[in-house]
Parts: C-alpha cells; structure tokens; sequence
C-alpha cells in the first residue's frame, strides 16, 4: 500500500488497521480465563496466518509475548536469594543466556530473507523450499516475519540484550525512530540526493567506485536524517504527546 504524501510511510495505514484489529480480539477475550484466551486468540492468529495476513499475525504474536512476560513477571523486581541458590540460579542463567543468544541469532538470519529470488540463494535454497504453497502473500514475508517473533521473544529472556538495548545511544534512537521514520523521506529527497550525486561526481560509479562513493554520501546523508528527526522529534513528537495526554487528563473521569 502507497500513500499520497511519502511512499516511505506505507505502514502507517497497515499499522491503524492492525491497531484497531488487535484492540477487538483483545476486548473480546479479556474476561477470558488465561487458558481459554490464549486458546481464543490463538485461533484467531492461525485463522489470520493460513490466510497469509502476516501483518495482523505479527501483531496477535505481540500480544502473546507481552502477556507471557506478564504471566512470568518479567518487569516485577526479584527478590534476593540465598547465596547458594544464587550459585544454581547464576549456573542456569549461563545456560539461558547461551540458548537465547543461539536462538537471536537464528532470528536475525530468517529476518534477512532475501526479497527476491530466494529458491536460488545460497543459504536459503531449502528454507524457501519449506514456505507452504498457500501462502500468497510475497514470500520474503514469510520467514521475516518468523524472525521478528523469535527476536523479540529471545530478548525478552536474554539479559545480554537487555543491557544493549537500556544502553544510551540505543534508547535515543529508540525515541527518535518515530521521527528518522517520517523524516528520513524528507530529508533525502530535499538534501540527501544532492549529496549522493556530488559524492558520485567525486568518486565514479565505476566498479567499487561505487560502493566508495555511496559510502562517502552517507557520512553526509545519514547524519542529516537524525539532525532533521531530532528536530522534529523535540519540535513536533514531544509537543503533541504532551498536548494529547493535557487533553485526556480533561476529558476523562478522574480516577
């Protein structure tokens, strides 16, 4: 799908839709008992997956992971042990650590399918084998949308990229991606293009040429897209949350 305004933005109307969808499978299964919600809306994900709506897949599996680590209490603090279940609960984490890490790993790998002519890429030639014949969606989606789910079902049981994602540099982005997202169309199209061709006039498009010249267009590009979002994100973003939360503090009953 390919909005009027920016071609980059075709997942906002994907995302309301899949919004709204998810919001009704979860009104009409939150007086559920656990047991009979998940077996609910696990119905609902496969009926969703066997027609190929990767999409509104994606966003059931959101809903299962955020309640898994609810049932666990992932974001309860735990209390301190003794030292010597310390020792068998440091000796397990150890373990969990390794598995979990295998496991982004494999994540990572399935989430850079090839989008194109994977039944001949090396390294993909049987798993594109094994993508069902009804899926009709485009294939590229299928074991993406695999590795999405795995991702972030292993960082949520993995402390090493936990402590990546708390770091910084990371959740500054993390802020700002709403903004790189609207604003990096924007951006290249008014100042990032004329960087690319100046940097192209420099270096040639001739063989690794190429490769050197878009490289050193993006030492240019790339820090004028978070320049712009940054601004947009302090100037636009943070204003509006603001503005919206100001309007439903007098709107809504007050507890």
């Amino acid at each position: 799908m390919i909005t009027d305004y920016d071609v980059h933005l075709w997942t906002i109307p994907i995302e309301f839709r899949c919004s709204l969808y998810l919001f009704l499978v979860i009104l009409g299964s939150a007086r559920l008992q656990t047991k009979f919600r998940w077996l609910v809306v696990g119905g609902v994900t496969w009926f969703t997956y066997r027609n190929s709506r990767w999409e509104f897949t994606l966003f059931l599996a959101g809903f299962f992971l955020a309640e898994l680590d609810h049932i666990r209490g992932a974001h309860i603090p735990q209390s301190p042990l003794p030292q010597d279940e310390k020792d068998v609960k440091k000796s397990n984490s150890q373990l969990k650590s390794f598995f979990w890490g295998l496991a982004s790993i494999l994540a990572l790998y399935l989430m850079c399918q090839p989008d194109g002519r994977g039944e001949i890429t090396p390294g993909w030639i049987w798993l594109d084998s094994q993508i069902p014949v009804w899926w009709g969606e485009e294939r590229f989606r299928y074991w993406q949308g695999a590795g999405a789910i795995l991702f972030v079902l292993s960082v949520g049981f993995s402390k090493t990229w936990q402590k990546f994602f708390n770091t910084g540099i990371v959740q500054y982005f993390g802020k700002l991606s709403y903004a790189l997202y609207l604003m990096h169309g924007p951006a290249m199209h008014c100042v990032g293009y004329h960087f690319e061709a100046w940097a192209y006039s420099v270096t040639g498009v001739e063989g690794y040429w190429f490769n050197a010249g878009w490289c050193l267009g993006a030492c240019f590009c790339i820090p004028t897209v978070i320049w712009w979002a940054d601004i947009f994100w302090r100037a636009v973003d943070i204003p509006t949350v603001k503005f919206g939360r100001w309007v439903e503090t007098k709107f809504s009953i007050k507890p």
